[in-house]
C-alpha cells in the first residue's frame, strides 16, 4: 500500500545553485525530511545535467561564431585583393567602385557572395570584359553556370576567363564545361546557327 505524504506546489527557479535547499524549502519540511537524500541526489543530477547542457550550448555557439567570422574575413580578403588588382590594372577609385557594383548586382538572389563575385570580376576585367552591362552580364552567366555545375563561382569564372583572355573556345574548355554538366556545344550551336558536329570541328 502506498502512503500519500502530501501535495506540494513547486516554484521553478532558473538557477542550479543551491538547488537542493531551494527544493526542500518549496516542498515543505514534511516532504523534505521524508526524502532529503533523494532530493539532494535529484538536485545534484539536475545541476550536473544543466551545467553540461550549458557548456555544450556555448561550445556550439562558439563554433558557429568562429565559422561565420572566418567566412566573413575570407570575403573581405577576396574583395580587398580584387580591389588591389583592379587598381593595379590602372582603374581609378570610381571605376573600381562601379566594377564592385556590377559584381554585387550579379550575385543578388544567388547563393554566391560578394567576395567570389569581386574576385571573378577582377579577372574578367583583366581578360578584357568591359565594366558595366558586359561585366554584369558575364558575371551572371558565370553564377548561373556555377549553379548548374554545382561548383564555386571562382572555379567557373576561371574557365570563362580563359575563353575571354584567348578570345576563343577550345576542346579543353568544352571538356571542362561538359564535365560540369553544361551542354556548351549545343548552346554554342544554337547561338551560332550550327550543328554540334560543326561546333566541335571549329573548336578543334
Amino acid at each position: 500500500m502506498t502512503a500519500t505524504v502530501g501535495y506540494a506546489a513547486l516554484q521553478v527557479i532558473p538557477t542550479t545553485k543551491d538547488f537542493g535547499s531551494n527544493l526542500a524549502s518549496q516542498v515543505g519540511p514534511e516532504v523534505a525530511s521524508a526524502g532529503s537524500t533523494t532530493g539532494r541526489s535529484f538536485g545534484s543530477s539536475i545541476a550536473s545535467a544543466a551545467g553540461t547542457a550549458l557548456k555544450v550550448g556555448l561550445a556550439g555557439v562558439g563554433a558557429v561564431a568562429a565559422v561565420s567570422l572566418s567566412k566573413g574575413f575570407s570575403r573581405l580578403v577576396d574583395i580587398e585583393n580584387a580591389t588591389a588588382s583592379l587598381k593595379g590594372l590602372g582603374h581609378s577609385g570610381q571605376e573600381v567602385e562601379a566594377i564592385m557594383d556590377d559584381a554585387l548586382a550579379s550575385v543578388k538572389g544567388t547563393a554566391f557572395g560578394m567576395g567570389e563575385a569581386a574576385k571573378v570580376a577582377a579577372t574578367a576585367v583583366a581578360a578584357g570584359v568591359k565594366p558595366g552591362k558586359d561585366l554584369e552580364g558575364t558575371l551572371k552567366l558565370v553564377a548561373d553556370a556555377a549553379t548548374i555545375g554545382g561548383t564555386s563561382m571562382a572555379e567557373m569564372g576561371a574557365i570563362f576567363n580563359k575563353v575571354a583572355t584567348s578570345n576563343k573556345i577550345q576542346g579543353d574548355v568544352i571538356a571542362q564545361l561538359n564535365d560540369k554538366g553544361i551542354p556548351i556545344v549545343q548552346l554554342l550551336g544554337k547561338e551560332m546557327g550550327k550543328t554540334s558536329a560543326e561546333i566541335t570541328e571549329l573548336a578543334s
